[in-house]
């Protein structure tokens, strides 16, 4: 009760005032424990409270700890943290690995079919604001263990310093989520004020990881199979997710790209960048057509998130798990319209976040959601469509990025050389 009903209050607010985001960084509790399955619920029932919890710092040198609830959860968004000069380097002690799922009409558990990190931020030798002046318990404190995280030389009233651990990069994600959430309520510009689907959070969660930064030794499980097309059943990195947070990148998907939220329920024409709150019905599929071909190789990463079917009972305090959709998400090329040949796919059947970031070459592309089938649902044909949020980023392929240069310099130098001629 103590758990459940402080999560009540911040997810359904005062007066229909909510918060943008809730950090939780906390974890070791079982999946199906019902603080944790009230939280799901809670978090599906109140789209527009981002739900942010961290990893967990349980892994040792040659050991994963999979990430525990509530950072197991899926209707949230989940941090791993990272060190390394440009902080692309996923943490040690960062929790990774798979996950088990529970199906609620089998009773079965599945171990180790699901990846639970969905992004990572810094997390390592931080400083962090204190107070540590000696009229204060921590200040005045002789404990060696206190005493060796306080800033030192003086002033050591301002600092912690070397602190590290996930619960330290999963606010910096909070925090960017109440930025971007907070440019698009009060924009003049960005014309997403009242836009209700630019709040939700499998939008937020999708813009985020589209626009993530590749960690180092970043694998999401991808072979190639006979036909040349890329898979991946597992979608993301164990460790890192979808990568690091970028929110450069997450603003340019967000607030500027030319496709924010394409009209009607999902599909249609799509800009090169962009993110689209839509909806796919039982056993069908809904198209987005990139609106140009691209002329040049591009790198492109394209995230797609929806929620586990959970509910929440306000009048006992208990959540309850309904059902789970079962979503694909897939590249194809574009002939005259029509979707011709598979490029790539993200299958995973236990996770509810599908991603991809693959190299292709110029031509012309499209996205495809499909509604794959249901892992389980209590009530049989209750489920007969599944909203989601998708993003996707394209941009050119580094070593095009160096051609173009070249071939712009090579320009600049021919009509200085021309210039000087006519001269």
């Amino acid at each position: 009760d103590s758990t459940v009903s402080v999560y009540r209050a911040f997810f359904q607010g005062i007066n229909n005032v909510k918060p943008d985001a809730i950090n939780s960084s906390w974890g070791g509790m079982d999946l199906q424990a019902p603080e944790m399955v009230a939280i799901e619920g809670l978090a599906r029932q109140n789209p527009t409270v981002a739900f942010v919890a961290a990893a967990g710092n349980g892994d040792e040198p040659g050991v994963a700890a999979p990430v525990s609830a509530p950072g197991a959860n899926f209707n949230g968004i989940t941090v791993g943290s990272l060190g390394g000069a440009s902080f692309l380097t996923p943490s040690g002690f960062s929790s990774s690995g798979a996950v088990d799922f529970y199906n609620p009409v089998s009773g079965q558990t599945l171990t180790g079919v699901r990846a639970a990190v969905d992004i990572a931020a810094p997390g390592e030798n931080l400083a962090l604001a204190a107070y540590l002046g000696p009229t204060g318990s921590v200040g005045a404190s002789t404990d060696p263990g206190i005493i060796q995280i306080v800033e030192d030389p003086s002033p050591t009233d301002l600092n912690f310093v070397n602190q590290s651990g996930t619960s330290f990069a999963a606010p910096i994600v909070a925090g960017g989520i109440t930025l971007l959430k907070d440019a698009a309520e009060n924009d003049i510009f960005y014309n997403l004020n009242g836009v209700a689907s630019a709040n939700d959070t499998r939008v937020i969660k999708s813009v985020m990881m589209a626009g993530a930064t590749e960690t180092e030794g970043w694998d999401n499980g991808q072979t190639v199979n006979l036909d040349g097309a890329i898979l991946t059943t597992q979608a993301l990195d164990y460790a890192t997710g979808a990568g690091a947070l970028d929110l450069d990148r997450a603003v340019g998907i967000y607030l500027l790209s030319d496709t924010r939220d394409v009209a009607g329920a999902g599909g249609g024409a799509i800009s090169a960048t962009g993110w689209d709150y839509g909806n796919v019905g039982r056993g069908q599929s809904t198209d987005y057509l990139f609106s140009n071909p691209f002329e040049i190789p591009i790198e492109l990463t394209v995230s797609l998130n929806w929620f586990s079917g959970t509910s929440f009972n306000n009048g006992t305090g208990l959540g309850e798990n309904l059902s789970f959709t079962d979503l694909n998400l897939q590249v194809w090329t574009v002939v005259d319209g029509d979707l011709t040949a598979l490029v790539a796919a993200s299958s995973s059947v236990y996770n509810n976040a599908e991603f991809l970031r693959i190299d292709l070459p110029a031509g012309s592309y499209a996205l495809r959601i499909t509604f794959n089938g249901l892992v389980y649902e209590t009530d049989p044909g209750s489920v007969t469509g599944e909203e989601y949020g998708l993003a996707w980023h394209a941009i050119p392929e580094p070593g095009t990025v160096l051609l173009l240069l070249f071939a712009g310099l090579v320009v600049v130098l021919k009509l200085s050389k021309n210039r000087r001629t006519n001269l």
